[in-house]
Parts: C-alpha cells; sequence; structure tokens
C-alpha cells in the first residue's frame, strides 16, 4: 500500500480513536486510549506488536503496548534506540540478539522504532515487531516517524490532563480558603469556591458563586480600607489586605486577604484568585503583645535597675529613666538612635584616650556586647556600686541590666563579720535541708562531732551523730516546740552516739524556704556540776536524815546491846559450863552467834549510810554452814532446804555479818517465791566456776585477774516473770504484794556492789529461779587460824581485884561472872559516886576499872577524869552498848586503855582485862 493511501486510513483510524480516547479519559482509563491508538499503528503496519519503550535510567520497561500483556516487562537491549530511528531485518542474525534479550521478546525476528517527544524528556521509542524477517522496509521507518508525533501528541495530553487534574485535587482538598473570580470594570464575579472557602465563610458554593468583592469584607464600604481593597480587583492587581469580616452565621472575624491575578496569553488578566485565611488568633495575640510590650516598657521605666537595648548594628533602642540616671554624672548622651560606638569613644576620650585609640576601644566593646555575656561591678562619681549585666540577644542586639548593689555590698560586709563570728564562735552550728542533711557546718560543730573536717560531714543526717533511742524520744516529745520570728524552734538534749557519750543541748531551728538552723552546746560539764550538785545535796539530806535516824536509833540501840550482853553473856556462861549437856551447849553456841550477829547488825544501823565496812579474813564454807542454821529456825513446814559446799576451806576478805545476810535473804527470797505446797530449795558452793559474759551479769562485773567463787541458790517455784526482771533488785519492788517490804533483795545488791562481787539470774516460769552470786577469794585456801592464847588467871595472889560499874545489874553480873569463872576477883556496882569512892580510899587496892559508857551522875567521862587524876596507873576499860564512836572528850584510847562493844565477846574481854592486870602489875613492880 502506498505510504500516503496508508496515512489517510491511518488519519481517519485516529479521528475514530480520538472520540474513543476521550471516552476512556472520561471514565478514568487513560492506558486504554494510548492501547487503541498503538492497535491501529500495529494493523497499518501489518505488525505483530507495538509498544512505547522507556528508558528510566534504571531500567527499559514497555510502558504502553498494543498487547496489554506485554506491559510493563523489560527491554534488555544493549544498545537502548532511543537517538534515532532503527530497522533491524533479523534480530536472530549474528549477535544482534544478546543473551538477555529472551523471554517475551525472543519471538520476535525483525522491528522498527523512531524516538518520541514526551513531557518528562526521558529517552523513549515507539517499536513495532514483527515474527516475520525483513517486515519492514525504509517506507515503513517514514511512516513510523510521523505516526511518532501522533503518539508524542497523545502523550502530552494524556500527561497535561494529569497534572490539571492533580491540581484541581489539591485546590480542592486545601486547607485554605481558595476562590476564582472573573474581573472586569463592573468588578468582581465568583467563578469557583473550593471547600476550605465553604468551611471559613459559611456560605455554600451555589451561595457563592456570582458574589462579588462584598462577600470577602465586612469593613463600611466608604472607609479607606474597602475603597483600596475594591479598586485592586478593578486595577487587577495583586496585594495582601487585612480585612474585618463576618461569616453567614453573624460571627466576625479579622480575614487576611492575598490577591493573585491571573495572566493568560494576552497582557490584561481576566481572573484572579483570591486566598483568604481566618488570623483572628494572631490579631489578638499581636494586640496582647502591643499591650504586653507597652506594660513591660512602663514596667521598666519605673523599675529599680537600669535597662539599655541596642539593635544589631549597636543603635540605642530603648533606655529606661533609671538607665539614664545612672549615666547623668557623664558628659555624654545615650539617647534613643544614638550609636554605641560613638557614645563610647566619647566616654573614653573623656578619660583622656586619643581619638583613634577610642573609637577602637568602643568598636572592640561593641563587639564583645554582641557576641559574650559578662558581668561586672562599676563604681559611680556619687560613690554608689553598680552591677553591669551584658547579655547578647539572640536575633542580634544587646542588653545592658544596671543594678545598685550599693546595700547588698553592705549586707554582704554584715554578712562576712557574722559568718566571721559564726566560724569563731563556740557553739557547733550547721544548716540542713528539710529533711535534715547538712549542707554547711562551722569549725566548732566539727569539733563537737569529732570530724577531721567537713567532707565528712556535708550531705549525712545531723541525728547520726546522736544516741537512736534518744532521737526517736525527742521527736516524740511536742512540748518544746516554739514559735520564733523566724519559723518553729524545738530544744533538746542528746547524747552524742559513740564512746565518749557528750551530751549536747540542741536547738533546731526550722526556717521557711531554708531548711533547718542546728545549733550545739555542750552541756557534759554542766550536767556533771548538775549532778554532783544533786548528789551532793541528796547526800546532805541523806546525812541530815541517818543523823536523825542515828540519834532515834542510839537509844534503842543501848538497850537493845544491853539485853544482848544479858542473852549472850548468860549463854556464854552455859556454854563453857561443863557440866551442861553438849547439846544444850550446842544451843548455846547458837544463841551466842546469834547475839553477836544482831550486836553487829545494831552497829551498822547506828552507822546507817557509812560505806566502810570491817572486813577480815573469813572462811566462807564454815560461813554458810553457819547460815543454813540460822536459816533452818525459820524455814516453813513442807520445804527442803539443802546444801552442797564440800570440804576444801574457801577464804575471802569480808564482813561475815554481810556475807550472812546475803546468803540468808536469797535462801528468805527462794522460800517466799515457794507456794503452801512446799518445795525444795539448794545451796551450792563451785570452787571453780564457769565465769560469766558481761552482758550475762544483772549486777556487777566481772575482774578477769581475780578469782571466784560462786554460791548458787535455787527454788523450784512460781518464777520471775521476764518483764519484771530488770526491777527486782530495786528498793521497794515487790511482787509478794502488803506481804512484801522489797527491800531483801535490794540489800542483797548493795553487799554485791561494796565486795566488788557479781551476780546473775536465771528465771524459769515454770521450774523456778536460780541466784548465782560470783564473789571474789583470796588466793590462799587455808586461814592462818591463831592458837587461842590461855587467858585464865588461877589463883595468883599476884592479881589484884576489878571493879565493874555500869547502870545495869544485869549486864554488870554478867561480866563479873564471867571473870570470876576464869579466877578473877570481880566487885561491882552501880552508882559511880561509889566506886570513886572506893578507889579514892586505896586506889592501890584494885588491878582495873571495867565502866560502862551511857553511866549517868557522874557520866562515864567525869568518872575517867577523876580517876585519872587519882589513879593515873589505873588501867580503865570502857564497855559500850553504841558501836558509833564515842563522843564524850573524855573518853579515847588515850584517856582508856581499851573500849569494848556490847555484847562483849568473851575473849576479847578476858584479854583485855588480862593485859590491864600485867600493865598494873609491872608498873607496880617498877615502883617498889
Amino acid at each position: 500500500m502506498p505510504n500516503d493511501e496508508q496515512l489517510r486510513e491511518a488519519l481517519h483510524e485516529l479521528r475514530i480513536l480520538r472520540e474513543r480516547e476521550t471516552n476512556a479519559l472520561l471514565s478514568g482509563d487513560k492506558d486504554e486510549s494510548i492501547r487503541q491508538l498503538l492497535n491501529i499503528i500495529s494493523e497499518t503496519f501489518s505488525c505483530d506488536l507495538t509498544m512505547i519503550v522507556r528508558n528510566t535510567g534504571e531500567q527499559q520497561i514497555a510502558t504502553n503496548s498494543s498487547l496489554s500483556k506485554m506491559e510493563g516487562h523489560r527491554w534488555d537491549s544493549p544498545s537502548f534506540p532511543s537517538e534515532k530511528a532503527r530497522r533491524i531485518v533479523d534480530l536472530h542474525a549474528g549477535d544482534l540478539l544478546p543473551n538477555d534479550f529472551v523471554g517475551k521478546f525472543s519471538s520476535y525476528r525483525s522491528f522498527i522504532s523512531v524516538p518520541l517527544d514526551t513531557p518528562k524528556h526521558e529517552p523513549t521509542v515507539l517499536v513495532c515487531l514483527s515474527t516475520q524477517a525483513g517486515l519492514f522496509s525504509k517506507s515503513d521507518s517514514m511512516l513510523l516517524g510521523r505516526f511518532s508525533k501522533v503518539v508524542s501528541q497523545a502523550l502530552e495530553r494524556l500527561e497535561l490532563k494529569d497534572n490539571n487534574a492533580f491540581l484541581a485535587a489539591v485546590i480542592e482538598g486545601s486547607s485554605s480558603s481558595l476562590a476564582v473570580g472573573e474581573v472586569s470594570d463592573d468588578g468582581l464575579s465568583l467563578i469557583y469556591v473550593n471547600s476550605a472557602f465553604e468551611e471559613l465563610t459559611g456560605y455554600s458554593k451555589a451561595e457563592a458563586l456570582g458574589s462579588s468583592w462584598k462577600i470577602f469584607t465586612s469593613e463600611p464600604k466608604h472607609s479607606d480600607v474597602a475603597t483600596t481593597f475594591r479598586q485592586a480587583f478593578r486595577d487587577k492587581q495583586a496585594g495582601s489586605f487585612l480585612l474585618r469580616n463576618r461569616r453567614k452565621n453573624g460571627t466576625k472575624f479579622w480575614n487576611q486577604i492575598t490577591l493573585y491575578p491571573i495572566t493568560g496569553k494576552g497582557s490584561d488578566p481576566k481572573h484572579i484568585v483570591v486566598t483568604q485565611m481566618d488570623v483572628s488568633n494572631r490579631v489578638e495575640a499581636e494586640r496582647e503583645h502591643d499591650e504586653v510590650r507597652g506594660g513591660l516598657e512602663a514596667a521598666l521605666s519605673s523599675a529599680g535597675e537600669g535597662f539599655l537595648a541596642l539593635d544589631k548594628d549597636g543603635t540605642v533602642i530603648y533606655a529606661n529613666s533609671r538607665f539614664r540616671e545612672f549615666v547623668s554624672s557623664y558628659p555624654v548622651n545615650w539617647g534613643i538612635g544614638s550609636k554605641f560606638t560613638d557614645i563610647w569613644a566619647e566616654y573614653l576620650k573623656i578619660e583622656g584616650v586619643p581619638d583613634d585609640v577610642a573609637k577602637k576601644k568602643a568598636q572592640e566593646c561593641l563587639d564583645h556586647l554582641l557576641t559574650k555575656e559578662s558581668s561586672h561591678e562599676a563604681t559611680l562619681p556619687d560613690g554608689r556600686t553598680v552591677l553591669v549585666n551584658e547579655r547578647p540577644i539572640i536575633d542580634g542586639g544587646a542588653v545592658i541590666v544596671a543594678s545598685d548593689i550599693t546595700p547588698m555590698k553592705a549586707a554582704q560586709k554584715k554578712l562576712r563579720q557574722r559568718a566571721v563570728a559564726i566560724e569563731n564562735t563556740q557553739d557547733g552550728i550547721a544548716i540542713t535541708d528539710n529533711e535534715g542533711r547538712v549542707s554547711y557546718a562551722n569549725p566548732s560543730l566539727l569539733a563537737l562531732w569529732k570530724l577531721p573536717n567537713n567532707t565528712d560531714i556535708l550531705g549525712r543526717l545531723w541525728t547520726d551523730f546522736y544516741e537512736p533511742l534518744e532521737v526517736n524520744r525527742s521527736h516524740q516529745n511536742g512540748n518544746q516546740l516554739e514559735t520564733t520570728n523566724t519559723g518553729y524552734l524545738k530544744k533538746m538534749r542528746l547524747r552524742v552516739d559513740g564512746p565518749d557519750p557528750d551530751i549536747h543541748e540542741v536547738s533546731l531551728t526550722t526556717v521557711t524556704e531554708l531548711g533547718q538552723v542546728l545549733t550545739l552546746h555542750d552541756i557534759s560539764d554542766r550536767i556533771r556540776d548538775e549532778r554532783d550538785r544533786v548528789l551532793l545535796r541528796e547526800k546532805m539530806q541523806s546525812a541530815q536524815r541517818q543523823e536523825a535516824l542515828g540519834q532515834m536509833a542510839a537509844g534503842l540501840a543501848h538497850d537493845f546491846n544491853n539485853l544482848l550482853s544479858a542473852v549472850t553473856g548468860s549463854a556464854n556462861l552455859i556454854a563453857e559450863d561443863s557440866d551442861t549437856p553438849e547439846k544444850s551447849r550446842a544451843a548455846a553456841r547458837r544463841i551466842l552467834a546469834s547475839g553477836y550477829g544482831a550486836a553487829e547488825l545494831v552497829g551498822k544501823l547506828l552507822d546507817f549510810g557509812s560505806r566502810e565496812q570491817t572486813k577480815s579474813q573469813v572462811e566462807l564454807v564454815g560461813l554458810l554452814a553457819n547460815s543454813l542454821e540460822l536459816a533452818l529456825s525459820s524455814i516453813r513446814p513442807g520445804i527442803i532446804l539443802s546444801s552442797d559446799l564440800g570440804d576444801i576451806p574457801v577464804v575471802t576478805f569480808a564482813c561475815q555479818t554481810d556475807f550472812i545476810q546475803l546468803v540468808l535473804n536469797l535462801i528468805i527470797n527462794a522460800q517466799d517465791s515457794l507456794g503452801s505446797e512446799g518445795g525444795e530449795i539448794r545451796l551450792r558452793l563451785d570452787r571453780a566456776p564457769a565465769l560469766p559474759a558481761a552482758s550475762d551479769l544483772h549486777l556487777g562485773r566481772i575482774n578477769a585477774d581475780q578469782k571466784y567463787v560462786s554460791i548458787t541458790v535455787q527454788d523450784n517455784g512460781e518464777g520471775i516473770a521476764p518483764d519484771k526482771l530488770g526491777q527486782i533488785f530495786e528498793p521497794y519492788f515487790t511482787t509478794k504484794g502488803d506481804s512484801g517490804t522489797g527491800l531483801g533483795l535490794a540489800v542483797v545488791s548493795s553487799i554485791v556492789v561494796s565486795n566488788d562481787a557479781a551476780i546473775t539470774v536465771r528465771p524459769q516460769l515454770v521450774s523456778g529461779t536460780c541466784f548465782t552470786v560470783f564473789w571474789p577469794i583470796t588466793l590462799e585456801t587455808r586461814m592462818q587460824v591463831l592458837p587461842r592464847e590461855s587467858i585464865l588467871f588461877g589463883n595468883d595472889p599476884k592479881i589484884l581485884p576489878v571493879l565493874v560499874v555500869d547502870d545495869d545489874s544485869v549486864v554488870a553480873h554478867l561480866i563479873a561472872s564471867l571473870l570470876e569463872q576464869n579466877g578473877v576477883e570481880v566487885a561491882v556496882c552501880e552508882d559511880p559516886f561509889i566506886a570513886l569512892e572506893a578507889i579514892t580510899e586505896d586506889s592501890d587496892s584494885w588491878g582495873c576499872l571495867i565502866a560502862g559508857y551511857n553511866l549517868q551522875e557522874p557520866n562515864s567521862g567525869q568518872l575517867i577524869e577523876e580517876v585519872s587524876n587519882i589513879a593515873p596507873d589505873l588501867p580503865r576499860l570502857i564497855l559500850t552498848a553504841c558501836a558509833s564512836p564515842l563522843q564524850h572528850l573524855n573518853l579515847n584510847l588515850s584517856s582508856v586503855d581499851a573500849i569494848l562493844a556490847k555484847p562483849v565477846v568473851p575473849d576479847m574481854l578476858l584479854r583485855a582485862v588480862k593485859d590491864a592486870l600485867a600493865r598494873r602489875f609491872k608498873i607496880r613492880e617498877q615502883d617498889s
């Protein structure tokens, strides 16, 4: 077919195609319209496939094809035919078909191609392929070139319609209100509004189309802003306007409008685009900003600080009155619009800096202001001190703030003085946060807490340095809380936690927004002084009570000792009488032991409060045995008292009465814990006990260098409740109700402490209580017992008679009986005057004088004084029922030979009388 005829047929097909293309575009199937165009070309050339191949840079792909199944396949040709037309007769001949050109295109033998001009300007070709070799001629290549223009125009139209559709979708979906209007000399008529316009104004598209410029503003028609806005439409000029407007519902808003004339091919615009935006919030914010700025400027004008603001060029844009007042002493002008460099150069020149140097320094100062922060103090000519703070602004420029710190400098001076005082005060001072953690401590506080430096204290709780129990107790005590001018003050006394328990008086002041101020004062010496004064006062009161008790007891003791003298004297006569049965003599000896013990207790009563005890070397096994004999007489029926003492002697230094009293009190206490049904009490002596730990002791202490024995008293009674254990040794504490005195274990406590002993208590609610006393002993295990010296006098004619004078006739005759029993002649009288007459008549006929202490007329002191004058060589012995020191001036060891206490021990009396008579005999021999 000739080319022209082919072309005419092709054009006819194209006209039909264009109608189809329009329908395809309207239906949205644009690829179908291109595919039909490619089918026409395939029919024209009687080929099998026509397609459009694009080179995207990454791959060569068939984007459109007469056969839809071929679209999207890669065209892997080693040389993409994009720059000129090509025609290949046989693709399978030679190397024209590379190995990677396979798959869908490997069955084609010949092709022709021409480049296409596309809107995206990507390398694109129009290709015809045939399975028949040599199908295409040169005239076919030329005809395909003419077809390529039609294909390029079709592609361009499709691209333009895509873009227009995209732009229309963007405009319609835009959040900004947009309208298009036709403009003429008569004004504006809207032809398009988007959805955002409807939402902003409240008018629908139907209501808005055909509207004039009035729909964009509610400003009065003849106002200047409305006139200018209307004229902009008439002049078809671009512009931006801020106008008040009103929505359809009547609400007002500020409308930011922008006009964009649309210029066509001619020079006169026919359409104008109007965008609008609700900027009410921005306008309100600007109004508030202006108000704030005005208020800020007013505040800065009346502020106490001076403010100066520079722009980025160093021009003064603001200076308040306070700043101008600060610089008023300098002859320079800091007015608005002045250049900082000119002002500062002028100031430097006044200070004597050369002009060129002043300008250079002024520029350097400005550069520093605009780039760096700084702060320094300046002294004004009137003596005031000003703190100058210079700060650059982020957007360029700088701000200078000047503050009068003259009062602050004066306050700092006072603070420094106070700080020096705080640092050097003897009291400890600290500042803590609200939780009590220390942030400052003066040196005195470190010394009180015994810390080398403040690094060991900062951040620690101040309560860590005191005993926890006392801190908790002080926190729970709200009675010490006082209100002060600065906050709340709490005073407390706390003991330092550690081996050296000093006592501090702590004042804790809570200050709002600061924390707590802690003040410490060491009151250890004051507490000790107060304690000493209290102890001294108590001792004085105790001494007064003792004196009163002593005076009261003295009279009773005298008569009681006289009675004991009668008892012990009679018992001694019975015990020494060989005709008395042994059973009766043993009973008499027990009477003697009890009598002498009672006499010693009377002596202690008279010496009430005295810590000094008469101690001697005693053997504990015998004392324990005697204690058992004494206790057996008071044990109730049904109670078994047993012992395990052993036979080896145990020697110690002690007051035997104290020891017996200790054992008896423990046995009686054990008896009281046994019920009416009875029980068992066991006394045990352990010569090598295991010593307890200090924590197990209830009283006393254990000396590691001391040897101890243990005396245990154990019962199987009701026991002691654990919560009462700490109180049993307190005076007057008793669990026996009205039947108990609360003094038994208190006496035990006193004896244990005074003898450097110790005691443990093991309570057992079911099986009774065990008291164990750890008693110190000497390293000797045997007592050195002196042999009893024979005191019998016999019928020696050299022995002169003894004169006994006592107001108690019973005591006097018992002493006489004791002496006569041992071979001494005795004369007894109750009247001191008769005794004095007998000695005056013949002093040489008497061996010695034995006189009672409490004689009446004359008293014993007067009697001894008279006898000393009449017969100075006559030995004189005093018998007293008082164990306290003799109060008569004439009665002492220099005026008498011996002072014997009632009830007198027979051996002591006999030995004293024998010594007196021997001295009397020796003196008489010397005189002869």
